[in-house]
């Protein structure tokens, strides 16, 4: 006799039995169950899978399992509700409540410490299907009825220990149309012998079904955590719904049992409308620019319609994804719009579209006419009224919205017999407004119904205008330059005319002033018509209202004269006068006298005053005198003159150098050339004389032939010779004649040479050369001229000249005059030749003795490298020079250029608060499902995207351009 003894080990209620049990061939297993209705399962076996007593001490007779193995487990009727402390579960559901089903997705997390089980006992509703247990470790389930509900018994392919994760799909299918969803109860899964059962339950609706709770215990609500949101997608991806389903509520439980009961019903097609509009008023037109919210709630929306007054032109409709009709009734518009897609979540529909413009004002009856000094600035226009237009949304619970007031700058806004609405001025813009709007934003009328109404008064601003005047008086040597800088300054509202009095002689005066279209200058009168003398008006129409810094220049020269000069400031006729202020800038030699009997309302400004700051503002610092005007005084003037200072006196005509070469044969023929260092800033011609029978053959000046004249009254042999007249700063240049003629030479006698002796020009420095005949011996030289041993004694006279040119360079190098002082520039550059070449020369003379020669040209090399420092130096500053007055006076005009605004027509060129992406397709967010289309092989390979339409919408066909 053999006896074996196993193990026993207790799994909740279960007692479980395994080993091996060595068997024969036909080794038979007999079981006796002492009590009735305990419940037997035997695993590895066919005839004895479950099997449930029905009488105290019943015998089961069965077989060993393969190989003898024996996996036995039985549970008597008390032990039914026993618990395993090791066993907790950890669920996380999802329950979806459709049109045709309702879905439960239950993932359960089962720990059991150290433990080990092979399989598990579930327990579900008995009304729901089980289409699907999953897990990692699965072999296979089975479902039976029992007491109501379904015991879903988990085998596991291998044991496993510690924990193990479960995942079930159940499903109650109904018929939507011949059932009504009615209350139900949200179904649990419990686990069998759980010590603890906590988990999150997700409920979720299709967007068709309105779901309502009606009782919840054991359950408190919670937010969806990550673990949820990965069941929903495995429950999407097995099962998707037609509709996307939406989340309805969260909860968490601690135990089972609990009990949610929810009732659904069908949704019903309902939204709400939210209206945001900005209507932009103009002279021309009014533009209405709505944005239409719509917040569907229930059965998707598919169509929507608007009432729109009867004079409103539709010019966009977005973002153009549909179709629309415009159908007219009733004294208005009714436009239907039919979406493409049934809509479920917020969509925004925009408008762009044209108004009739305000009632113009009835014309009054011509005045008779009035001086211009009486004629206002621009004629003001009368108050204008227009309704309120209406924007009302059909078929929806509930709207609301508001409607912002955005007229041109120079409009007020005032909204009269409000009904059904609330109208305020716009202190703070609503965001959805574009910032260039924001600030022309006047009013806004917001209501939260349909049939509000309102009057828009439109009320014109008087335009507020303020005027301020620089006018700059240059002084040159040669002219008197008179810049007049008009800013006026306009405020609220914008004008069209400006007018203003000048002295007579700015008639003439070059203007610049922006978006002028008419300039008209007559004779100025009074108010009462009286001529005023010495005074024209000038009248600037503009091309359109404008407002700002608006900034008008007068620009006149006139030649400077020795007498008195009169400078007036203008007198302002459009708007006040702030002030007027006089500049005086002196860049001549001569001194600006001013008696104080020459000034008439003007008062000296002093450089702790304001006026001296404003003025340095613009002007700079280049300022010898300013003055401003009193406010008593209508037309202010003064008078100035100049008291000249002598210049220092220099030579106008001189001859520097002049070289003479002479060449006499044994025959007493001659032939002479003669050279002349010319400078002359006075000079028209130089007349000479030329020697007894002498006869001049050419002549050159600047290295350009001229034609001699005679003297007059004619002289024998005196010539005129044409002369260039030189600038300060310039150079001299050379004269070169050649003459001829025969003098008595005999064996033994004096010889007179013949030089030229006379000219009307003084000559500094003279030297000759004689090349005499061998054939005679010279003797006894005199006269005025002395005789030079060598060359070199030449060439030193020839470095004094040319040290003196140097030094008449530097001169003008440090005079006022910008032009002198290029001049001398290019007057040292010639210099600078003209020493490298006699460096050439004194090489010869040199080596004759010439030592003093050497050094003189060693003087004039660092003078004139000193001076060629000084140029450069000069030329330097010069083109850094600041720019004077009126260079100043235009830069502020340009720079208040872009400080211009029109203040008519200005909102009907803002672009739409609610402008669409180009090229974008507006987003949908309908209820459409498309993994419901892959999962169930609806979607074919070459079908079009639900995003894309199959036809064109109407704004298409009224001639958009094509997107492809």
């Amino acid at each position: 006799e053999l006896e074996i003894r196993l193990g026993l080990v207790r799994q909740g209620g279960w007692r479980v039995v395994r080993g091996q049990i060595p068997a024969g061939p036909a080794a038979a297993l007999v079981l006796r169950a002492p009590d009735a209705g305990t419940e037997v399962r035997l695993a590895g076996v066919s005839d004895l899978a479950a099997r449930t007593t029905q009488e105290p001490g019943e015998r089961i007779e069965t077989v060993l399992g393969p190989g003898g193995r024996l996996d036995l487990r039985w549970r008597p009727r008390v032990a039914e509700a026993a618990v395993d402390q090791a066993l907790t579960a950890r669920s996380t559901a999802v329950f979806d409540v459709r049109e045709d089903a309702f879905r439960l997705a239950w993932q359960m997390r089962l720990e059991f410490g150290r433990n080990q089980r092979e399989s598990f006992i579930l327990y579900a509703p008995e009304d729901y299907l089980i289409e699907q247990v999953g897990g990692d470790n699965l072999r296979g389930w089975t479902a039976k009825r029992i007491a109501g509900e379904q015991e879903i018994e988990v085998t596991l392919l291998k044991p496993a220990q510690g924990n193990q994760t479960l995942t079930l799909h159940l499903a109650r299918r109904r018929d939507p149309q011949a059932d009504e969803p009615g209350s139900f109860d949200v179904p649990a899964i419990r686990a069998e012998g759980a010590a603890l059962e906590q988990g999150e339950l997700t409920v979720r609706r299709s967007p068709r079904l309105e779901l309502r709770t009606l009782a919840a215990e054991g359950l408190s609500r919670a937010d969806a955590g990550r673990e949820a949101a990965a069941l929903m997608q495995a429950a999407d991806q097995a099962d998707a719904a037609v509709l996307l389903v939406r989340p309805y509520q969260s909860f968490r439980f601690v135990r089972l049992p609990y009990q949610l009961t929810l009732a659904a019903v069908p949704a019903t097609s309902r939204a709400t409308a939210e209206v945001r509009a900005a209507l932009r008023i103009a002279e021309r037109e009014t533009t209405l620019d709505a944005a239409i919210t719509l917040r569907p709630q229930g059965q998707p929306l598919y169509e929507v319609n608007l009432q729109l007054p009867a004079e409103f032109v539709l010019d966009r409709l977005g973002p153009g994804d549909w179709e629309w009709s415009l159908t007219r009734g009733e004294g208005r518009q009714r436009l239907t719009v039919h979406l493409l897609d049934g809509r479920t979540d917020e969509f925004t529909l925009t408008l762009l579209g044209k108004l009739p413009p305000a009632a113009a004002p009835q014309a009054a009856a011509p005045a008779a006419a009035a001086p211009p000094a009486a004629q206002p600035a621009a004629s003001a226009p009368a108050t204008r009224t227009a309704p309120l237009p209406q924007i009302e949304v059909l078929n929806v619970e509930r709207q609301q919205g508001e409607i912002v007031i955005i007229p041109d700058p120079d409009i007020d806004v005032r909204l009269e017999n409000v009904a059904a609405a609330e109208a305020a001025p716009l202190a703070t813009p609503p965001a959805w407004l574009q910032s260039e709007q924001q600030a022309l934003a006047r009013s806004v009328l917001r209501f939260r119904a349909s049939g509000y109404s309102a009057t828009i008064v439109l009320v014109p601003r008087q335009p507020l205008v303020a005027c301020r005047t620089i006018t700059n008086v240059k002084v040159t040597p040669r002219a008197i330059e008179e810049t007049l800088l008009v800013t006026f300054r306009i405020e609220q509202a914008g004008v069209r005319r400006l007018m203003f009095l000048v002295p007579q002689h700015l008639a003439a005066a070059r203007l610049k002033a922006r978006l002028l279209q008419q300039k008209q200058v007559e004779p100025a009168t009074t108010a009462g018509g009286q001529a005023l003398a010495g005074w024209v008006r000038v009248t600037l129409e503009l091309q359109d209202y404008v407002r700002g810094e608006y900034v008008v220049i007068l620009e006149h020269d006139r030649l400077l004269s020795a007498d008195k000069q009169t400078v007036a400031l203008p007198v302002i006729e459009t708007g006040r006068t702030d002030r007027r202020l006089l500049a005086l800038e002196n860049a001549g030699r001569d001194e600006l006298v001013i008696a104080p009997s020459d000034i008439a309302g003007l008062a000296p400004v002093t450089r702790h005053e304001q006026a001296w700051r404003d003025l340095t503002a613009v002007l700079g610092t280049q300022l010898t005198q300013a003055y401003a005007a009193l406010d008593s005084v209508e037309r202010p003037q003064l008078a100035f003159t100049l008291l000249r200072r002598q210049e220092a006196e220099r030579s106008s005509a001189r001859i520097g150098l002049a070289t003479t070469a002479l060449v006499v044969d044994a025959s007493g023929a001659y032939r002479a050339e003669v050279e002349y260092r010319v400078t002359n800033s006075s000079e028209q011609y130089l007349q000479l004389a030329l020697p007894a029978g002498a006869r001049l053959w050419t002549a050159k000046v600047a290295g350009e032939p001229v034609k001699p004249s005679q003297a007059i009254p004619p002289q024998p042999q005196v010539v005129r010779i044409p002369l260039v007249k030189t600038a300060e700063g310039e150079g001299d240049y050379p004269i070169e004649l050649k003459y001829g003629g025969r003098i008595p030479l005999s064996a033994a006698s004096s010889v007179d040479f013949p030089l030229i002796r006379q000219t009307s020009i003084h000559v500094e420095l003279s030297h000759v050369r004689l090349w005499l005949p061998k054939s005679h011996r010279w003797l006894h030289f005199g006269g005025t001229m002395r005789l030079v041993e060598d060359e070199s004694a030449l060439a030193a006279g020839f470095q004094t000249y040319l040290n003196k040119r140097i030094q008449d360079a530097v001169q003008s190098l440090s005079t006022a005059s910008d032009y002198a002082k290029v001049r001398a520039a290019v007057n040292l550059k010639q210099a600078r030749a003209i020493l490298e070449q006699s460096r050439v020369q004194l090489g010869d003379a040199a080596a004759d003795g010439g030592r003093a020669a050497g050094d003189l040209a060693l003087r004039n090399e660092s003078l004139l490298r000193q001076a060629e420092q000084q140029a450069q130096l000069e030329l330097g500053q010069q083109q850094a020079v600041q720019p004077d007055n009126r260079q100043r006076l235009n830069e502020y005009f340009f720079r208040k250029e872009q400080e211009i605004e029109r203040s008519k027509n200005v909102v009907s060129e803002l672009a739409s608060n609610f402008e669409a992406a180009p090229g974008q397709p507006a987003p949908q967010n309908g209820a459409v499902n498309r993994g419901w289309f892959d999962q169930n092989k609806l979607q074919s390979a070459d079908s079009r995207p639900l995003e894309e339409p199959r036809f064109r919408s109407r704004n298409d066909r009224l001639g958009a351009p094509d997107a492809d």
